[in-house]
């Protein structure tokens, strides 16, 4: 799914087009999976991650991920064939990580492909312009701890 990069006023930010496209495409998505309001009354949530390429004329949402667990060390098969972190932005990242691999192997193939990679001296990267954007609804694991307003400057 692309999205066309409104042209907004000033008053409405990147940062702003971003988050309404991370939580349009979430509402989206089927029901199944959601957050529910349990029998008992108390409402289910989640963390909510998206990661989305922008260029000068288009949003293009890459991976959107939700969760709030890791598995516990009991809970891991020897195998390691399941995801341990199921943390939103790790489930988000994941997904990324396989659009980008599938993408650059359009790119190789000379397939039709999202136009924000290119290959140069036998690496790949992003096409000028091209910008990695990431929500997450909530904060990250350990920045809650963190000082607010955060400053670079004062941690030395």
């Amino acid at each position: 799914m692309e999205l066309t990069q409104p042209s907004a006023g000033p008053s409405v930010s990147q940062a702003d087009r971003i988050t309404s496209a991370a939580i349009s495409l979430h509402t989206y998505l089927p029901r199944h999976g959601k957050p529910i309001i349990r029998s008992n009354g108390i409402p289910e949530w989640t963390v909510l991650s998206a990661l989305i390429l922008s260029t000068p004329t288009r949003l293009i949402p890459v991976s959107l991920g939700t969760g709030v667990k890791v598995l516990p060390a009991n809970r891991l098969p020897p195998l390691g064939d399941v995801v341990h972190d199921c943390h939103a932005e790790i489930l988000a990242r994941r997904g990324m990580v396989r659009w980008l691999l599938a993408e650059a192997l359009r790119v190789v193939r000379g397939e039709r492909d999202e136009g924000v990679l290119e290959l140069r001296h036998g690496k790949f990267g992003y096409k000028p312009g091209v910008e990695v954007w990431m929500y997450v609804s909530t904060l990250p694991v350990g920045m809650r701890f963190l000082p607010l307003p955060y400053r670079a400057e004062e941690t030395g």
